[in-house]
């Protein structure tokens, strides 16, 4: 396959289809995807109450974010309302389970007071909001380009987003209303980096120029997805 003519960056019609296809599919909220959250966020929580940066890191590299995050992005770029919607919700869910996990945990090890891992997740100024950005670049070219995908883990390691999480639930914890707020702000920093990293990379990649194989490729895994949901349900 030849690259595009409207892409900026090369890439072939193949490559298109097949990243979209398995972005799709990857995203849908299943009980394997909720096992990888959950036990990530176990992990991460516990390294953040060890003051242990190597279980934290072990935690991030199991975390299945990269995929909910990018498909925000390619929504965004293709201009699909249901995605972005969709996607949106979907990740309020994941928040939702990180937060509650992380405060049983803390909970449970009866946390009092906050370890320098876990003060490092409220520091949040203009160099992790850059750090966000470029792991969104970087995040979205390995994902489209399938030979690259074995790089993936690195990227997911720069996506901080269930160690600001997990700092909020034990935050909420022990009452502290410095870490939540330095927690959530920290969040909102890399949320907001990876997203526009991935819009500006797939924008880049010729995603969003009203490409009619584009469109249909989207529109068939789309239906495929609905599908597949409502056989499970009968």
């Amino acid at each position: 396959m030849t690259p595009q003519k409207e892409s900026v960056v090369p890439v072939s019609m193949f490559e298109k289809k097949q990243a979209i296809e398995k972005l799709i599919e990857e995203s849908i909220l299943t009980h394997e995807f909720y096992f990888l959250l959950i036990s990530s966020t176990i992990l991460i929580t516990l390294g953040l109450i060890l003051n242990n940066p190597a279980v934290v890191i072990g935690g991030m590299i199991l975390a299945p974010l990269i995929s909910p995050l990018l498909i925000i992005g390619l929504g965004v770029v293709v201009c699909r309302k249901a995605i972005i919607t969709q996607s949106l919700f979907d990740f309020a869910k994941i928040v939702g389970v990180v937060i509650v996990t992380s405060f049983v945990i803390s909970f449970i090890f009866n946390v009092k007071e906050a370890t320098p891992e876990i003060l490092l997740r409220t520091a949040s100024n203009f160099e992790y909001f850059l750090i966000a950005f470029i792991a969104g670049v970087v995040g979205t070219y390995f994902w489209v380009k399938p030979h690259l995908q074995n790089l993936i883990s690195g990227v997911i390691i720069a996506v901080a987003l269930i160690p600001p999480l997990c700092g909020l639930g034990i935050g909420l914890n022990i009452l502290d209303k410095n870490i939540i707020a330095g927690s959530l702000m920290f969040f909102i920093i890399n949320f907001t980096g990876i997203i526009l990293g991935s819009i500006l990379m797939f924008s880049l990649f010729g995603f969003g120029r009203g490409e009619k194989r584009v469109e249909k490729t989207i529109q068939k895994k789309l239906k495929e997805v609905k599908d597949m949901e409502k056989n499970k349900a009968h």
